[in-house]
């Protein structure tokens, strides 16, 4: 967990003067010698030990130690170091308390947000097996598409936080709108393709023809869910771009918990819909987060 966390202050710092790529290349290479120690301890070569599972987690520790060095080599001995006087000082507490100020906020909106669909599989795993592999299916996929707004929403919060310390709130809204208008035409498409083959998409992963059945109906509803999902997730980096972590998180505490996941439930055990009821209530918890949150953001209540 220790380089897990100081690997996620050198990405934020990474991401914050604009050098994604350097993120990328983090990511790269860590994936590359996660799969190796996977291969080697999972298996025994080389003469390790066949450890089995227990080796994924070693693996998964020497993953995160790669990623800390290239964040090394990338913020403190690279060129960032001396141009941005990189180095250890003294604590400054009002300097932390501004910072867990804007903090704990958006920790707490990706608390509710995740915790929403983790309530939603706990559910779903009562409804059964099927039910639980189709959700597992659905959600593999529409987590796959859901990448490029992510990083639309990185964009953003770098492009609009930029403006915003230049001063210029103009360049700032037309920021946001270009990420919005890439990420959601691309989830436009993404739905579009779920909408037109979810039988093909479900049996890429299993020949179960019930599980099929019951994966492709959540695929189709993820063709709606795709593109509030998008709005969502981009409108939140928007904000988080000007400076206000509340608003993300109070809209998406109302959307999920006192709206979305109470409609699922009712829809999936009192009018049994089953699981496609549950995605129902996700649907509508994400179309009133996305919607909500983009029109605070576009009629410029931040200004």
């Amino acid at each position: 967990m220790l380089p897990l966390m100081v690997f996620g202050a050198q990405r934020a710092f990474l991401s914050g003067i604009g050098d994604t790529r350097a993120v990328l290349s983090a990511a790269f290479w860590a994936n590359i010698a996660n799969a190796f120690a996977d291969w080697v301890l999972i298996h025994g070569k080389f003469g390790a030990p066949a450890l089995g599972v227990e080796g994924v987690g070693f693996a998964s520790s020497i993953c995160t130690f790669v990623m800390l060095g290239s964040g090394i080599l990338s913020v403190h001995m690279g060129r960032y170091g001396k141009e941005y006087g990189l180095k250890m000082v003294k604590p400054d507490l009002k300097e932390i308390w501004r910072i867990v100020r804007f903090g704990i906020p958006f920790a707490l909106h990706l608390a509710v947000e995740m915790g929403g669909f983790t309530a939603v599989a706990v559910f779903a795993g009562w409804l059964g097996d099927i039910a639980l592999g189709a959700h597992q299916i659905a959600l593999t996929l529409a987590s796959t598409s859901f990448m490029v707004p992510l990083g639309m929403s990185t964009a953003a919060n770098i492009r609009v936080s930029q403006c915003i310390g230049a001063g210029d709130e103009d360049g700032a809204v037309l920021a946001a709108r270009v990420c919005m208008a890439i990420g959601v035409g691309f989830m436009i498409l993404a739905g579009t393709t779920f909408l037109l083959f979810p039988v093909e998409l479900a049996s890429s992963f299993v020949d179960r023809e019930g599980l099929i059945k019951a994966a492709a109906e959540l695929i189709a509803i993820a063709s709606i869910f795709q593109v509030c999902d998008g709005i969502q997730v981009i409108a939140g980096g928007c904000f988080r771009g000007v400076g206000d972590t509340r608003t993300p998180f109070l809209m998406n505490f109302l959307g999920h918990w006192v709206l979305g996941l109470p409609v699922g439930y009712m829809l999936a055990f009192h009018h049994e819909w089953g699981v496609s009821g549950l995605w129902w209530g996700l649907t509508v918890a994400l179309t009133i987060v996305g919607l909500s949150l983009w029109w605070l953001f576009s009629h410029e209540r931040w200004r």
